[in-house]
This record gives C-alpha cells, structure tokens and sequence, in this order.
C-alpha cells in the first residue's frame, strides 16, 4: 500500500493549479488525512466498499466538513462524481490500484484501474488533471522495493503490462512509473493541455 504523499504534492497543486483531491481506496484514511492536513485544496472525494473502513475514516475525518467519503465500487463513485466536478477545475487523482479483499472474485471491483481510468478519459478529456496510482506491480514486474507476494499473483490481472494506462491517458498526458515501494505510476498534462 501507497501513500499519496509519496509524491510532491504541493509542487504538483502549484504547477498545475489544482483543485480538487479525488482517491479512491479510502482504506484507513492515511493518505487523505495527510492530504487534508497538509494541502489546501477545496474539495475532498474518496470511496472505499469497505462499510467498516468507511465508517472508521468518515470518524477520523469528521471535523473536516470539505471531506467526502462515499461507500461505492470506486467506478460508481467516478462515474457520478465526475458528473458535477466543474471540468474546468484540475483535479488530483489518487488511485488505488490493488484490490479491496484478496479472495474477492468480482474482477471489477478487485483491479478496478483500468475502468478507472477510462472513465477520467471519458468524462474529462481536458487532461488538466494529475493522476497518481500506486499498486504498479499488481501489472509489471519488475525490481520493488516491495515486491508483489507470490500468494497475490493469482489475483493479479493475465496480462502483465501497463497498455491500457497509455490507451486511457497517452493523447493527454506525459505517463512515467517507479519501482520504490510497490510501484507507482504518476500522470501528469502534456504540453498540449497545459494547466
């Protein structure tokens, strides 16, 4: 597991004017209340389909009124959010990639990234905003600091690579991955969509 602060967010908000913070995979709400903490931006959006991690991060973050926590398949959640989300507002995507219970059998709701981000493509084909995935090596391999464990690898996706990322994302933004921790993979705008 990830953390979004891996990354320098302050320096991401200020370049590319940022607005909004949408994570889905609220887990334990580490990586929003460190982003609530540290980040001022003017609206918070996560979704996890744990009700028990929903409750306790909706506890955790109950003095923080811009704080939005739903109990969604995180797909339902884009799907409706980015309905409203003013398109003219960057937003910072912080996408977990691994799946929400090792033994569930929905493909969809367990490697949701691909639907994902899809759906950003779809609904805001601007390419203003910056999308952060962690998780890299449930779909490369490669040298982690954190390999994936070989009991997770029957849960992993057939086809080992990162495609569809550059299908969803390539036209729009600049896609480069790291290998420290568990992998991630940052997205941000090309110089033909600039903030």
């Amino acid at each position: 597991m990830g953390k979004a602060t891996r990354f320098d967010i302050a320096d991401l908000t200020k370049r590319y004017r940022l607005q909004y913070f949408v994570e889905t995979g609220t887990g334990q709400a580490e990586s929003l209340t460190e982003v609530v903490e540290r980040h001022p931006f003017r609206g918070y959006y996560s979704c996890d389909w744990d009700e028990i991690m929903i409750m306790g991060s909706r506890y955790r973050l109950r003095d923080h009124p811009d704080v939005h926590i739903a109990h969604a398949r995180s797909t339902d959640f884009l799907e409706t959010l980015l309905l409203w989300l003013p398109r003219s507002s960057p937003v910072l995507f912080w996408l977990d990639a691994h799946f929400p219970g090792n033994s569930e059998r929905d493909v969809g709701l367990r490697l949701p990234l691909a639907s994902e981000l899809e759906i950003i493509a779809r609904l805001r084909p601007e390419g203003r905003d910056v999308i952060m995935v962690d998780d890299l090596a449930i779909y490369l391999d490669g040298s982690f600091d954190v390999p994936l464990p070989d009991e997770l690898r029957q849960w992993c996706p057939k086809e080992r690579d990162i495609g569809f990322v550059f299908e969803a994302l390539g036209n729009t933004h600049n896609v480069a991955w790291y290998y420290d921790g568990g992998g991630y993979i940052i997205a941000t705008p090309n110089e033909k969509y600039p903030a």
